[in-house]
């Protein structure tokens, strides 16, 4: 994207990470003006994705109040693409899923306008075991197998030291007030853990709690886009499944202590 976009000047790589652009509206899927609707209205139609970025108008200083944006995930798409020389799915494919170990490829849409831009914003497609794991690199520090894929710096910025207005309940009224947000990661508040989860529309879930090394991945079909209250459900239900399997690991290693305990001829 050419310089001179009003509403991204002086917008870092950490704040599009970080979803404090200040660039843009609050999404919202029933708004036919919104700017998330004339985003995916461009994605289909063959409209041009620049012009709908240029178009956004500024509401916060960068840096200063979150927001979630689809589309300061596709500027930072572009930021990649023009700092690696690359397309997005040839870095991604480089980088990343050539060394986790993947079962099967994986893809991004592309637009119809001439010239096919990926659409970074979403729309990548992959399989539940493959997307689990991406969560299983990150609750790994960043290695799969052995091999260093990203350092643990950048994997502990997901959950170490969230910015005061990033943390848990600060994010605004639009968003649950159980998630933080950091790294492009959703934080999850409870009991001091250190997890956190990527959500996806229509109740897509990758939950991952580095503290029990425990990943979950999953698959959804909610009938509207975003439901806070199916959400609420969702995210007690995994804590439950992580505290059931922790449970199960825990007297599954005293069962085994106690079987190997000298002279000890129990069944």
């Amino acid at each position: 994207m050419q310089e001179g976009t009003a509403a991204y000047d002086g917008v870092s790589v950490e704040h599009l990470l970080d979803m404090t652009s200040g660039a843009g509206t609050v999404e919202s899927w029933t708004d036919p003006e919104s700017d998330i609707a004339r985003f995916t209205d461009a994605i289909f139609t063959g409209g041009s994705l620049e012009a709908v970025v240029r178009s956004v108008a500024r509401f916060a200083r960068p840096g200063a109040a979150f927001n979630y944006s689809t589309i300061d995930t596709q500027v930072l798409g572009w930021v990649l693409e023009a700092a690696s020389g690359t397309s997005l799915a040839e870095f991604a494919s480089r980088w990343l899923w050539s060394r986790i170990g993947a079962d099967h490829d994986a893809y991004y849409w592309l637009s119809r306008e001439s010239g096919r831009s990926a659409i970074g914003g979403g729309s990548f497609n992959a399989t539940v075991r493959d997307l689990a794991r991406i969560g299983q690199l990150m609750s790994h520090g960043g290695a799969i197998g052995g091999q260093r894929i990203v350092s643990r710096a950048w994997v502990e910025r997901s959950w170490r030291d969230v910015k005061p207005h990033l943390m848990a309940g600060a994010l605004g009224q639009q968003q649950p007030d159980h998630y933080g947000y950091a790294n492009h990661w959703w934080t999850v508040t409870g009991g001091g853990r250190h997890t956190f989860a990527a959500l996806g529309i229509y109740g897509q879930h990758l939950y991952v709690d580095p503290d029990a090394d425990i990943v979950i991945a999953k698959c959804s079909a909610w009938p509207v886009e975003e439901d806070p209250h199916l959400d609420r459900e969702t995210v007690v239900a995994l804590n439950a499944v992580v505290r059931h399997l922790e449970g199960m690991d825990a007297f599954a290693a005293a069962r085994s202590t106690e079987l190997d305990r000298p002279g000890d001829a129990s069944p």
